[in-house]
Formats: C-alpha cells, sequence, structure tokens
C-alpha cells in the first residue's frame, strides 16, 4: 500500500502582499523616473550613481548609462573636492540638507548655479542618497543684471545729484551778485 501526504498552504495573502509590494515599486519608479524635478539616486558611502531621472539627464547632459556606478567627482559635476562638502556634513548631522547653493558643470563643461537637496535613506540593505538639483543660473544671472542696473542707476543719480548741486550753487552765487549789483546800482542811483 501506497499513501500520499499533501500539507496545502493558502499562499494567497502572500501573493497579494507580493503584488502589491511590486506595484508599489513600480509607481515609485515611474514617479522617480518622469519627476519634472532633476533627481539622482547615489550609494551614501561612496556616492556612486544608481539612478538618475530623464530631467537630471536633460540638466547635466549625461545618460544613466554614462554615469552609472561613477561619482559627480569622476563625472567632472563638482569644481573641486570641498564643493559638496557643506552639504554632506549638513547630510550626516541632520540625514537631509536642503537648497545648498552648490556651482556644478554639466555635460557641455557650462557652469550651471544650483540648490542641491539630498535625503538619506535605505534601499534595501544599502544606505542612499536621493539628490534632487534645482538649477537657478538664469534667475542668478537676472538677479546679477538687476543688481548692476541698479548699481548704474545708483551712481548716475549720485553724478546727477553732484550736478543739481553744484547748479544750485552757482545759481546761489549769481543770486548773491545779482543782489549785490542792484545794491551798487541803487546806491549809485541815490548818489547820482
Amino acid at each position: 500500500e501506497r499513501y500520499l501526504l499533501m500539507v496545502a498552504r493558502d499562499v494567497t495573502e502572500q501573493e497579494q502582499q507580493r503584488q502589491a509590494l511590486a506595484d508599489s515599486e513600480a509607481k515609485f519608479a515611474n514617479l522617480f523616473r518622469v519627476s519634472p524635478l532633476s533627481l539622482a539616486l547615489t550609494r551614501a558611502d561612496n556616492g556612486a550613481y544608481l539612478d538618475v531621472n530623464t530631467a537630471w539627464e536633460r540638466l547635466h547632459g549625461f545618460t544613466l548609462d554614462q554615469v552609472m556606478g561613477r561619482t559627480p567627482q569622476e563625472m567632472g559635476l563638482v569644481p573641486g573636492p570641498e564643493t559638496l562638502r557643506p552639504v554632506l556634513e549638513a547630510l550626516a548631522r541632520h540625514g537631509q540638507a536642503e537648497n545648498h547653493p552648490v556651482p556644478l558643470h554639466n555635460a557641455r563643461g557650462d557652469d550651471l548655479d544650483t540648490l542641491l537637496s539630498g535625503h538619506l535613506i535605505r534601499v534595501g540593505d544599502t544606505p542612499c542618497i536621493v539628490w534632487s538639483t534645482v538649477d537657478v543660473t538664469e534667475q542668478r544671472a537676472f538677479q546679477r543684471r538687476i543688481e548692476e542696473l541698479n548699481e548704474s542707476l545708483e551712481a548716475r543719480v549720485r553724478v546727477r545729484t553732484a550736478e543739481l548741486e553744484q547748479a544750485n550753487h552757482e545759481l546761489g552765487e549769481a543770486l548773491v551778485t545779482l543782489q549785490q549789483a542792484q545794491t551798487e546800482l541803487v546806491r549809485s542811483e541815490k548818489l547820482a
């Protein structure tokens, strides 16, 4: 005689949880990829890129394949080793860094004025940093231009004010001379 022993387990709930997790991961990946904000994911220990979105690729001029496993320094994105120090110190102290002004370069060699933010997260067992970069190059250029125009306007106002003060002084002297002449004329007529 042969016997068959079967054990059956209902894995419906586990399968539903697995599917829910997969759906959640897919939603996050899609949101990351299509976000209009420039986003990058790096390892926290060495700064190597794990992922970047299309907005990041457009801003920096590199593709995901070009940066994968490389650091910003290796890519020439940061001008020097000290550039990221304040941001990394804030991350170490607070687990996040918000809107730090950081000069960066892109693949075309353009200088970018940016606001860099980072947040420490875990991806599986790996400590990572999710970065967002806001390009404020145009705004800073406009700000500098407005400051230059203000300085130019203030200089023109100073020159015009000095000219008016000089004209007022000369007019005052002319009035004094005129009054003296009038007084002399009146005195001359009296003597005559």
